[in-house]
């Protein structure tokens, strides 16, 4: 019998997973003094990854609860999932970061 739903491990798991390639990214920026080009770009298209499956899953989890707007405003859920995008692309693409990441790597294309 499971006893976790879900949508725990939907969401927990691509959460921590960032956690801890966030804090051993700053541990190798603290430990060594350089910055990891590529474990940045590639944490930052992970971040992107996760921050979209979890807007989504509480688009599914919450259904049309998620649309009903609070004080003529747009509910937390609507407008997170909206500005998923839009953060992905603030700091570069996922294909701009996978290119920076390559490159930093050795690879050509």
């Amino acid at each position: 019998m499971d006893i976790m739903p879900k949508w725990v491990d939907i969401i927990i798991v691509p959460l921590l997973s960032l956690f801890l390639a966030a804090f051993l990214s700053a541990l190798l920026i603290i430990a060594i003094g350089e910055s990891p080009i590529a474990d940045l770009a590639m944490l930052k298209v992970h971040a992107s990854k996760a921050m979209e499956l979890c807007a989504r899953e509480a688009m599914q989890i919450l259904g049309g609860a998620v649309s009903l707007r609070a004080n003529s405003g747009p509910g937390k859920v609507e407008r997170i999932y909206r500005e998923v995008r839009v953060n992905a692309i603030g700091g570069g693409s996922e294909e701009i970061m996978y290119d920076l990441a390559a490159r930093q790597l050795g690879y050509r294309s």
